[in-house]
């Protein structure tokens, strides 16, 4: 069984991917989920590990810390982090990995180099991972086209992208109603950074925005993991992004929870825990199967 780590030595290991250890489990494989929740935490998660059964253990990664010391400059970088993390739980496979929202697009990149390294995935849930609108990519293309031209780094880039998007940002807030979708989470990003209510706030408050950077490194991301072990759960509301996914669904069924994006990790957090445990177990069931026949064959 994989090495156990005590929460205290985790909570030191990488302070800009901080870990919870939501259940110890035992006799199990991991859970590894990337719990994409930048205001509040993972605390949906606790739902999710006691759905799967107490001898399961259960890990929670946070979004990556922007305003560490290190700024990777790449999606990949920054999913190389996360994978360090990683590592430190569960030194190698076969590994069961989920993760919502942006942690979904998180978790397909890391899948992808364990599957580079020879690992075994067994299992990637994704649920209702990101996509991003053409407004953050069109501004994204002409800073990357542009940029250079007028002595613009690629650490500057990124810093003018995340003061261009808080500008619009306020912008929004003048001609738009508070529920609109590009305001979602504003509220709450305030009482994490109080400084975001100026238009033009100190840079180091705009990487206390982790959407923000978080959106400029995946403007630059295609996924192009191993679909194979990939299962997916939808909600309603984001059934439009499905398409741009599909070639990563394959056979997988057509899983879909009721309502908003964040309803599933709310108001219906007992449905996506049922979906979860079903993945899980299957997972276990095939892989019991496959011990089986190798035991049987002569």
């Amino acid at each position: 069984m994989e090495k156990r780590i005590q929460h205290s030595e985790l909570s030191q290991e990488n302070l800009q991917v901080p870990i919870h250890i939501i259940q110890v489990g035992k006799n199990q494989q991991p859970f590894i989920m990337f719990h994409g929740d930048w205001t509040g935490g993972p605390f949906y998660c606790y739902t999710l590990a006691r759905s799967l059964g107490r001898e399961y253990p259960f890990y929670a990664l946070d979004p990556y810390n922007f305003n560490g010391p290190q700024k990777p400059l790449t999606f990949e970088e920054m999913a190389t982090a996360h994978l360090q993390a990683l590592k430190v739980l569960q030194p190698e496979g076969p590994y069961l990995l989920g993760g919502y929202c942006n942690g979904a697009l998180v978790a397909g990149e890391v899948a992808r180099q364990l599957q580079v390294q020879g690992e075994e995935v067994k299992l990637l849930v994704l649920i209702t991972p990101s996509t991003l609108s053409s407004v953050p990519k069109t501004i994204h293309t002409m800073l990357r086209t542009f940029g250079p031209l007028v002595g613009l780094t690629s650490t500057r880039q990124r810093d003018v992208f995340i003061q261009l998007r808080h500008v619009l940002r306020h912008i929004y807030r003048k001609l738009l109603p508070p529920n609109n979708k590009h305001l979602v989470g504003f509220s709450q990003l305030l009482k994490l950074e109080p400084r975001l209510e100026a238009l033009f706030p100190p840079l180091e408050a705009l990487y206390n925005d982790y959407i923000g950077v978080f959106t400029w490194l995946a403007c630059n991301y295609k996924p192009h993991f191993d679909p194979q072990p990939a299962k997916f759960i939808w909600v309603e509301e984001d059934l439009h992004n499905r398409a741009k996914w599909q070639a990563f669904e394959q056979n997988a069924p057509l899983v879909i929870i009721p309502g908003a994006h964040l309803a599933c990790v709310t108001d219906h957090v007992s449905l996506l825990a049922e979906h979860l445990k079903t993945f899980v177990v299957q997972s276990q069931e095939e892989k019991a199967s496959i011990l089986e026949s190798q035991l049987s064959t002569p």
